[in-house]
């Protein structure tokens, strides 16, 4: 069992790979206050939804990935997808290594914030044994 900040240190840990750091020109964040400045570089932040300090065995992690928008303004979409499949591909092969824990992907999508600015979002939910 482990606290929705073990599980978000697990997430780091597993996204702080060549496949992934090497699309970003910015950082992985882990529980940073998100700011104008993570909109400005291609940048991972991850962020636990389980706000217990609980040992629990489940636990849900969002991973928001922000790039700048095109200089026309819309979406870099292109860019956005790459650096998402790169942690889709790192999470599922992690998934299929470990026997004590374990990840599942419940969804994915681009949002528009209130600035429309765009991001992706993937949830994962983590169950320890």
């Amino acid at each position: 069992m482990i606290t929705g900040i073990s599980a978000t240190d697990r997430i780091f840990s597993i996204l702080n790979v060549q496949a992934v750091k090497s699309l970003l020109n910015g950082a992985i964040y882990k529980e940073e206050p998100l700011n104008e400045q993570v909109y400005q570089k291609r940048n991972i932040s991850l962020f636990p939804l389980t706000t217990s300090m609980d040992f629990l065995n489940e636990h849900v992690v969002n991973v928001n990935i922000f790039c700048p928008d095109l200089a026309t303004g819309q979406t870099d979409g292109t860019t956005l997808n790459s650096i998402a499949q790169a942690v889709i591909n790192t999470l599922k092969a992690y998934r299929s290594e470990s026997d004590y824990f374990h990840l599942t992907i419940l969804s994915s999508g681009l949002i528009k914030d209130e600035s429309n600015r765009s991001y992706v979002n993937i949830r994962i939910e983590i169950v320890t044994e």
